[in-house]
C-alpha cells in the first residue's frame, strides 16, 4: 500500500471538489453519465453508503474493520476458481481467501456490479472508447475486472481500473507503434486479448463518488495534465485510492461470475 503524501491528498481533494461543483467535465477529465439501470442500483445502496460515512466519522481509521465485518465474510465460493481465475487471484493476493458479500449487503454488491456493467457499456463509455482510439472497454481479466472501494471526508468512492493487462509486445518493425506495449506485467498478461493503443495508458482509472452518484470521472493522466502528479511512480498511470480516502477493500468481477463479486479486504 502506497504511503500517502500530504500534497497528493490536497490535490486529490481539490480535484474531487471541482468534479462535484461543475456540471461539465473538469479539465483533463472525461465525464461518463451512468445509465438508468446503474443509477437505480446506486439508489438501492443508499443505506449502505450512509452507514460507511457514519462509521468513518465515528471510527476514522478503525472504519475499515467495522465496515468489513458488516458487509463481507469468508464463505465457500459458489463455483471453484477456474485455472485463469486462480492464476489471477494468487498473482495479486497470494493465498488470502476471497471474501464474499453478506446477504445483508446485497444492495451494495448490486451497485458495484452496476458500475462495472455501466463502464463496459457503449451507452456509458463512448467518450472513453474514443480516447482509447476505438478500443472498447470489456469485462475481462485483461481490461476491466478490479475496483477499489474507499471512504473519506467527502463520502464513499470507487476507483475502477481499466486496461489492466494489455498485450505485451517488444518494439518491432512488424508491430505498429500505435499497438506496441513493451511492459511486462507478470504471468497474468500472458494470452492477453487486449490490443493496446498509444493513449490507452492515459485512462486506466475511472472514479465514482457518492457525492456525484450519476456520473463516472475518467482522469486523463499525461505529463502536462493536472492529474499526472497523482499517478504512482512507475505504475503506468495508475492513481491510488488512498489519496481520496481510507481504502476499505478491493472487488474482483470475473466475467463468468455475473452475479458474484469477490472481495479482498485489507487485514
Amino acid at each position: 500500500m502506497r504511503v500517502r503524501l500530504g500534497d497528493n491528498i490536497a490535490r486529490a481533494e481539490s480535484l474531487h471538489a471541482a468534479f462535484c461543483r461543475h456540471p461539465l467535465p473538469i479539465e483533463d477529465s472525461l465525464r461518463l453519465v451512468l445509465p438508468e439501470k446503474a443509477t437505480a442500483a446506486v439508489a438501492g445502496a443508499a443505506e449502505h453508503l450512509q452507514l460507511a460515512r457514519e462509521v468513518f466519522r465515528d471510527k476514522g481509521l478503525g472504519a475499515r474493520a467495522a465496515v468489513r465485518d458488516k458487509w463481507l465474510h469468508v464463505a465457500p465460493l459458489e463455483r471453484p476458481f477456474s485455472a485463469r481465475e486462480k492464476i489471477l487471484w494468487e498473482e495479486t493476493y497470494d493465498d488470502q481467501r476471497p471474501d464474499l458479500f453478506r446477504s445483508e449487503a446485497a444492495g451494495l454488491q448490486t451497485m458495484l456490479l452496476g458500475l462495472f456493467e455501466a463502464l463496459a457499456s457503449a451507452e456509458t463509455n463512448h467518450e472513453l472508447v474514443r480516447y482509447r482510439e476505438g478500443a472498447p472497454v470489456r469485462l475481462s481479466p485483461y481490461d476491466l475486472f478490479r475496483a477499489h472501494v474507499f471512504v473519506g471526508e467527502h463520502g464513499v468512492g470507487v476507483l475502477l481500473r481499466v486496461a489492466a493487462y494489455p498485450q505485451h509486445s517488444r518494439s518491432s518493425p512488424y508491430v505498429s507503434r500505435k499497438h506496441q506495449f513493451p511492459y511486462f506485467l507478470g504471468p497474468v498478461q500472458q494470452d492477453s486479448t487486449l490490443v493496446p493503443t498509444m493513449r490507452m495508458i492515459h485512462v486506466r482509472n475511472v472514479l465514482w463518488f457518492d457525492s456525484k452518484p450519476c456520473s463516472l470521472l475518467a482522469p486523463i493522466i499525461h505529463r502536462r495534465g493536472q492529474w499526472y502528479k497523482l499517478a504512482i511512480p512507475g505504475s503506468l498511470g495508475s492513481i491510488y485510492e488512498g489519496d481520496f480516502g481510507l481504502p476499505l477493500f478491493e472487488v474482483i468481477r470475473f466475467p463468468r461470475r455475473e452475479d458474484e463479486l469477490l472481495a479482498y479486504s485489507y487485514r
